[in-house]
């Protein structure tokens, strides 16, 4: 029996898993907490019956497919070595990041071969992101008129708005990527909309990534290509200001220091909370770390000594714990091969999907991403725009923010 599967049949493979995803978050957010889970169990019992198959079928055609993804396959496979099997939590860990990786492999090769898969998911991905935008709106709105907020600061601290997701910070990194787009589409409603409500969310990190990024930002906004000079600059620009950030905020914070979401308190406990992860560490883990998911389980957490199991809300220092300096390096490499993928395949039309995978690495920084699965939908966004001489048939009055 042939393996190959239809273009159409991978269009609406794609659907389903984007789809689905959402319809979990929304589920999650409102009524079963656990929804995810099962999303992701469910996920993970569709890769032997339809996704791998694909991958098989794609890997036939193409026998430099492992060599092009070999950061991700070292990655994981170190990643699957350091995973304590008899865990559930650890297994958990792991399992999450295997789905949001090989979704990317296949999503990729999906959206290189077929110019329809492409245009349907694009098409979807804005729909879920107006969706978002407009009941984040709804909330925001909600939130006036039954909070009595003091004004705009109290607002931001109340941080109303969540979209779909369960957390307002997942809603500002899933939905921020979505504005460069409007911006692009000169689509300024959207922009505003979504703008408004990311603001609302009370959260900092993306903001200052795209300060960070103020060079590619700018270049974006004029249309002028972006080369690599632009982005080693870029990134060694984000390491200057995070490590001045960190150095003088190396202070004994704790959580209850908190005052407000416009000053610099949630940084100061995350730095003490760093600081608190080195302490506990030795020589003897600098390597191969702990096992994944023991980060998630140190002790002596700055928000209350009685809960250890606060995330780090770093992931470079979350994976040092987990997996050593060799994972770090590993993922480290994998960052790289992604960038190197997006420079190729960008340019003044779609260079805002490698500002977005750029302002999601710099948010890593100060937030927790690995783990889990909602980076999916940043990887779709990312897919459904990547290839720069995508030839199609359908007419640009297609994109849905021209309808």
């Amino acid at each position: 029996m042939s393996l190959i599967l239809t273009e159409r049949r991978n269009t609406h493979l794609l659907l389903i898993i984007i789809l689905s995803r959402a319809v979990s978050e929304l589920l999650t957010t409102f009524i079963w907490a656990k929804t995810n889970h099962v999303w992701s169990l469910l996920f993970l019992c569709s890769i032997p019956l339809i996704l791998w198959p694909t991958l098989v079928t794609i890997s036939r055609r193409n026998s430099n497919i492992f060599v092009e993804y070999l950061p991700i396959i070292l990655f994981l496979s170190f990643l699957l070595i350091r995973t304590n099997l008899t865990n559930k939590y650890s297994l958990k860990c792991f399992f999450s990041d295997f789905i949001v990786w090989f979704s990317y492999i296949f999503i990729i090769e999906i959206c290189k071969r077929d110019a329809y898969s492409v245009l349907k998911l694009r098409k979807y991905l804005i729909y879920i992101a107006q969706f978002n935008v407009i009941l984040g709106g709804f909330q925001l709105a909600a939130s006036f008129f039954t909070a009595g907020f003091d004004g705009l600061l109290s607002a931001i601290d109340a941080r109303p708005v969540t979209g779909m997701f369960d957390h307002p910070n997942t809603y500002l990194i899933c939905i921020l990527p979505f504005s460069l787009y409007f911006i692009k589409r000169r689509a300024y409603g959207w922009l505003l909309i979504t703008l408004t409500t990311c603001l609302f969310t009370g959260t900092r990190g993306p903001f200052l990534a795209i300060l960070c990024l103020f060079l590619l930002f700018i270049k974006f906004l004029l249309n002028k290509p972006i080369n690599k000079r632009d982005i080693i600059f870029s990134l060694l620009f984000i390491i200057l200001v995070y490590s001045i950030f960190i150095i003088f905020n190396w202070t004994d914070k704790v959580y209850t220091d908190w005052t407000s979401r416009i000053n610099l308190a949630s940084f100061w406990w995350r730095v003490s909370h760093w600081k608190n992860f080195l302490k506990y560490d030795s020589t003897v883990y600098f390597l191969f770390g702990h096992g994944v998911g023991a980060a998630d389980f140190v002790l002596n957490s700055v928000y209350d000594a009685t809960r250890p199991d606060i995330l780090p809300h770093n992931d470079y220092l979350r994976l040092y714990w987990d997996v050593g300096i060799i994972g770090v390096a590993l993922f480290l490499n994998l960052i790289f091969s992604v960038i190197k993928m997006l420079y190729r395949s960008t340019n003044i039309d779609n260079d805002f999907i490698l500002l977005t995978y750029l302002i999601l690495i710099c948010t890593c920084i100060a937030d927790n991403l690995i783990y889990f699965t909602y980076p999916l939908f940043i990887f779709y966004f990312i897919a459904s725009f990547l290839k720069k001489d995508l030839e199609t048939k359908e007419p640009v009055s297609k994109d849905p923010i021209s309808i």
